[in-house]
C-alpha cells in the first residue's frame, strides 16, 4: 500500500553526521522494514475511522513481505546505518502469488488491466511507501527528495520489461504526491478501507514510467 508521507513521535534525534544513505533491503533486515512500514502507519491512521493496528496485521506484512521478496526490490534510506527513515518496494508479478491489490480489492491483476485498456502481462506492485518526517528533520534533506531517489530506483526495476506496467493502491495523499512530481496514477476503481484509511486501486502505465526516468536521469 501506498499512504502518505508522516510522521512517527521523535524516539530519536539525528545528529547532523547522520546522512541518510540509501540501500537495497536484505532478506536478514525484511523483518525490520515490514515493522517499521507497519509502525508509522499506525503512527498515523490508528484511531482514525475506528482501526487500531494489532499484532495479527503486523504478523501479516512480515509474511506479505518475506513471500514476495525474492520476485522484489526492497529500498530504503537509514541514518548511521540503522535508523530507518524512508522506504518503499517494487514487485514483479507471477500468477502463483497474488498481489495486495488482488487481495484487496478482490480483482485479478489481468481485470484490472482489462478495465485500463491494458494489454500487457508485464505488471509490478508499488507499495510500503512510509517516510518517518520527524527523524529527517534536523537532517537537510526533505522528504520528497528522498521520496524521488527511491521511487527512482524502484521504475528503474521496472525497465527490464518494455511494457511493465505498475499497479499499487494509493491513499489520496499519495494520489496527490505522485501528481507533485509529474509521475501521475490512474485511478482504476473505487477506494476500499485497509490500515486505518482509504486507497484507490492505480496504475502506473510504461510511457508514464518512462517519460518520468528519462527527466529524472540526475537521481541516477
Amino acid at each position: 500500500m501506498l499512504t502518505s508521507i508522516i510522521q512517527v513521535p521523535p524516539a530519536f534525534v539525528a545528529q547532523p553526521s547522520q546522512e541518510p544513505v540509501m540501500s537495497i533491503v536484505s532478506r536478514k533486515e525484511l523483518a525490520t522494514f515490514s515493522r517499521f512500514v507497519y509502525d508509522v502507519y499506525a503512527a498515523n491512521n490508528a484511531g482514525d475511522l475506528g482501526w487500531e493496528p494489532n499484532e495479527e496485521e503486523i504478523r501479516e506484512f512480515i509474511e506479505e513481505d518475506t513471500a514476495y521478496f525474492p520476485r522484489s526490490l526492497y529500498v530504503w534510506f537509514k541514518a548511521g546505518g540503522t535508523i530507518p527513515l524512508s522506504t518503499l518496494k517494487i514487485t514483479h508479478y507471477t500468477p502463483e502469488l497474488l498481489f495486495p491489490i488482488e487481495k484487496q480489492f478482490n480483482l485479478p491483476v489481468s481485470e484490472l488491466a482489462k478495465r485500463a485498456g491494458i494489454s500487457t502481462e508485464e505488471f509490478y506492485h508499488l507499495g510500503r511507501l512510509s517516510v518517518d518526517k520527524n527523524r529527517l528533520s534536523d537532517m537537510g534533506p526533505s522528504s520528497r527528495e528522498l521520496f524521488t531517489r527511491m521511487l527512482h530506483r524502484c521504475l528503474l526495476f521496472t525497465t527490464w520489461s518494455p511494457q511493465g506496467t505498475i499497479f499499487a493502491e494509493a491513499a489520496l495523499p499519495a494520489v496527490q504526491l505522485f501528481e507533485k512530481i509529474g509521475c501521475p496514477f490512474e485511478v482504476v476503481g473505487d477506494p476500499d478501507f485497509h490500515t486505518g484509511t482509504y486507497t484507490y486501486p492505480v496504475v502506473l502505465r510504461p510511457d508514464v514510467i518512462r517519460n518520468w526516468l528519462a527527466s529524472n536521469e540526475d537521481l541516477m
